[in-house]
C-alpha cells in the first residue's frame, strides 16, 4: 500500500514539476515577446508625434488609434489638461495576463513628450489576441506532462501484462538450466523413474556421465565468463545428438556434470554416443593451454536400478578415471 502511494504521490509531483517548469518556459517567453512588441510600439508612437507638427491632439489620438491596439491613451497638455482620453471597454483577458502581471514580467505604461513639449503622452497597448495563442500553449505545457507520463506507464503495464508468461511457463523455465537449457538434477530423478516404471521398452538402457573437468581451472583463471562458454558448448554438442534421436534424454546434474539416459542402447552405441559428443566439444573449444579432454562414465540400468544409486555409481566411476590420469 505504501509502495503504491509513493509512486502515485511520486508521479503527481514529477508531473506538477515538470508541468511547471514548461509553463515557466512559455510565460518567460511570452514576456519577452510583448516587451519587444511594446519597444516596437514605442517608436511607432514618437514617429507619429514628430510628424505631428502642430501638436493637434485630436488628430494624433486617431492615428495612436488606427496604428495600435491600445489598452489605453491619454493626452495631456503641458500644464495637465486632459485632451484626450480612451480607455479600454471591460473584458476578460486571457489567463496569462494576470499571471504576467503577478510576476510582474508584464509591460509597463509608456510615456512619451512631443518635440515642443506641448503634449504629454500616457499609453498601454493590449496583447490580448497576442496572448490567447499563449494562454492555449500554458494550459497544453502544464498537462501535457502528466499525459505523457500516464501514457508511458500505461504502455509499459500493458506491454509487460502481454509479455508476461503463463504460470506454466514459468515453472518449466525454473526447471531447465540457464546456460544449456537442458533439463535441471531435480527433473533427472522424477523423468528416471518414470521411464522405467511406465515404459517397459524402456527399462533397460545406458547412461551416460559427462564431466565438464576444466570448468574450475576457467573460472579461477580466465573469468566466469569462459566458464559459462566451456559449459555452453558442452550443452551445445549434446543437444546435436538429441535431435538425431528422439528418445535420447539429456540433463544438467549440477554445475560440473551431464547425464544422458540412453535406453535401448547397447555399451557400443554408447560409446559411439560418447565419441561424438567429446568430438563435436573439442572441436568448437579453442582456449589455448586447457585441456579439451572430458571425463565420462557409461553405466547399464535395468527396471530395479535406482536413480540415485546411479549417478552415484557414475560419479565414483569418473573420480577413479580422473585420478588414473593423475597418476
Amino acid at each position: 500500500m505504501k509502495s503504491k502511494r509513493l509512486r502515485i504521490f511520486t508521479f503527481v509531483s514529477l508531473s506538477i514539476f515538470l508541468g511547471t517548469l514548461l509553463s515557466g518556459v512559455v510565460l518567460i517567453t511570452a514576456s519577452n515577446l510583448i516587451h519587444s512588441k511594446q519597444h516596437n510600439q514605442i517608436q511607432l508612437v514618437e514617429q507619429f508625434t514628430y510628424s505631428n507638427l502642430g501638436d493637434n491632439a485630436k488628430l494624433l489620438s486617431k492615428q495612436l488609434r488606427g496604428a495600435v491596439e491600445l489598452e489605453f491613451l491619454t493626452i495631456t497638455d503641458d500644464s495637465g489638461n486632459v485632451l484626450y482620453r480612451y480607455i479600454q471597454p471591460e473584458y476578460n483577458p486571457p489567463l496569462i495576463t494576470p499571471i504576467l502581471k503577478s510576476l510582474s514580467i508584464y509591460t509597463e505604461p509608456a510615456s512619451l513628450i512631443t518635440s515642443n513639449e506641448e503634449l504629454h503622452i500616457e499609453f498601454h497597448s493590449t496583447y490580448d489576441e497576442f496572448l490567447r495563442l499563449f494562454t492555449h500553449l500554458l494550459y497544453f505545457m502544464f498537462f501535457a506532462p502528466g499525459f505523457i507520463l500516464a501514457f508511458n506507464i500505461l504502455i509499459k503495464g500493458n506491454n509487460s501484462t502481454k509479455n508476461l508468461p503463463p504460470q506454466e511457463e514459468l515453472a518449466k523455465d525454473n526447471k531447465l538450466d540457464k546456460l544449456t537449457g537442458l533439463p535441471s538434477g531435480p527433473e533427472f530423478i522424477g523423468h528416471f523413474e518414470s521411464l522405467i516404471k511406465d515404459n517397459k521398452s524402456a527399462q533397460t538402457g545406458h547412461f551416460l556421465l559427462i564431466r565438464a573437468t576444466q570448468l574450475q581451472h576457467l573460472n579461477f583463471n580466465l573469468g566466469y565468463p569462459a566458464g559459462d562458454r566451456y559449459i555452453q558448448l558442452i550443452g551445445m554438442a549434446i543437444s546435436t545428438q538429441l535431435t538425431k534421436d528422439d528418445d535420447l534424454e539429456a540433463f544438467k546434474l549440477n554445475g560440473f556434470d551431464f547425464g544422458l539416459i540412453l535406453p535401448n542402447y547397447s555399451a557400443e552405441q554408447s560409446e559411439q554416443l560418447m565419441l561424438q559428443i567429446t568430438e563435436q566439444f573439442k572441436g568448437s573449444f579453442l582456449e589455448e593451454n586447457v585441456s579439451s579432454e572430458l571425463n565420462t562414465a557409461i553405466l547399464f540400468y535395468d527396471e530395479t536400478t535406482d536413480a540415485t544409486t546411479l549417478v552415484a555409481q557414475a560419479n565414483a566411476q569418473v573420480q577413479t578415471g580422473q585420478q588414473k590420469l593423475l597418476l
